[in-house]
């Protein structure tokens, strides 16, 4: 029979402490391959046209914001070149866009067959 004045020490050494060493250890596997970037934390940078794309449409979108709220006025100039570049680039975007389009694009997009699986659409 437990008495009383053991029994805190016995729970702690045959049930706290192995869960305590389990814990450890198996947090200590996960952030060891968090850390060297191993599945399934793997992160991988792809440079792609449509990433630039879209990194240009976040930059637009909190440019102003950012430089408003954490930048000194001394950087206004640089930022509004930084801003020109950008929106000159989704500019040609939009140009290309328009320019890779079929001469029957407006006649496709309000027939039945834009919405055709066989018309495809990357």
């Amino acid at each position: 029979a437990r008495d009383i004045v053991s029994w805190p020490s016995d729970f702690f050494l045959s049930t706290l402490l192995p869960f305590y060493r389990k814990f450890r250890l198996a947090t200590k596997r996960l952030l060891t391959r968090l850390l060297l970037g191993d599945a399934p934390f793997s992160c991988k940078l792809r440079v792609t046209g449509i990433n630039l794309l879209v990194l240009c449409s976040i930059a637009f979108l909190f440019l102003e914001t950012i430089n408003l709220a954490f930048l000194p006025a001394s950087l206004d100039g640089e930022m509004a070149v930084v801003g020109t570049v950008v929106w000159c680039i989704l500019v040609v975007e939009l140009i290309f866009e328009v320019m890779i389009r079929p001469n029957n694009y407006s006649q496709l997009i309000k027939s039945d067959k834009a919405f055709a699986p066989s018309t495809a659409r990357y």
